[in-house]
């Protein structure tokens, strides 16, 4: 029996002068090729829930407002559902106050054989959360989120997978990203984080010696802090740049063989003060290049 695509927009467009709005959208849907496109203006404490069971579907959420929550789930475990992955979801959420959250699960049992791709975007002046998780699945999957404001809190698993293809990018003070992409090898992270007082932390342990992974971190202003790890792994590389002043911190810890690490901290030009490098590699044929100004 062939299953037909689906096509379902809703909107909840809340034009009252009032500030709360509280509504909720919650969709279910089985079969392959469904569209899901849902849009909450002008409105806090919204809720968004989308779930699609097998492959190939396409799900989008709209919010404008503050304290706004979406999750959109195209997981795939064995006995729930089938998928050979290829979903594509995408979040966009705006608010002027409190944080929004947000939520992609596109995880699966390590049948999936094409990739999935997710994005989160958030606007707000402070504590936004986004989460996105592509575990177990053998191809590259994609993710990436951007966030702008302070106290911000971005999280991506992509670990035992295939392979992982993440991007991160935080404007804003005190913001925390997380990058977990270990037994998954030859997989890609690219940071950016401008604003003082940020955090990124990055595992990219390999399943094997194979490795291949990169890391390739940007931080500006100052107080900011990196932390990679790329163990049990060959031919792994992290450039971090670091262009602020003062009190910026990096550990890499690299274990294998043919691994490079390169840091530049204050590309700025000015004087650097009180600056933190820390690169520990073990193994062979191994390489650190580190500029302090």
């Amino acid at each position: 029996m062939k299953i037909k695509p689906l096509v379902f927009t809703i909107s909840a467009v809340l034009c009252s002068t009032a500030v709360w709005a509280d509504n909720t959208v919650t969709t279910d849907t089985s079969g392959s090729y469904n569209t899901i496109t849902t849009t909450q203006q002008a409105g806090d404490k919204n809720a968004i829930n989308i779930t699609q069971a097998t492959d190939s579907n396409t799900a989008k959420v709209d919010q404008n407002g503050s304290t706004n929550s979406a999750t959109i789930n195209q997981d795939y475990y064995f006995g729930v559902g089938y998928s050979n992955g290829g979903d594509t979801a995408t979040i966009t959420q705006i608010g002027n106050s409190n944080g929004n959250s947000a939520a992609i699960h596109q995880a699966s049992d390590a049948v999936s054989n094409t990739h999935s791709d997710a994005t989160i975007n958030q606007t707000s002046s402070t504590s936004s959360a986004a989460t996105i998780n592509q575990t177990f699945q053998n191809e590259t999957n994609s993710a990436a989120i951007n966030q702008t404001g302070n106290n911000g809190i971005a999280t991506i698993n992509q670990s035992y997978s295939g392979a992982g293809f993440a991007t991160l990018s935080q404007s804003g003070n005190y913001n925390t990203a997380s990058i977990d992409q270990s037994y998954s090898n030859a997989s890609t992270a690219k940071v950016s984080q401008t604003g003082d007082n940020n955090t990124i932390n990055l595992s990219q342990a390999s399943t094997s010696v194979i490795g291949n992974n990169s890391a390739d971190i940007s931080q500006y202003n100052s107080n900011n802090t990196a932390t990679i790890n790329q163990n049990d792994g060959d031919n792994n590389s992290v450039i971090v740049v670091q262009g602020g002043n003062e009190y910026d911190v990096v550990t890499v810890n690299q274990s294998g063989s043919k691994n490079i690490a390169t840091i530049n901290q204050d590309v700025s030009g000015g004087n650097s003060i009180n600056d933190i490098v820390n690169v520990r590699q073990s193994g062979y044929d191994n390489t650190a290049t580190i500029t302090q100004q």
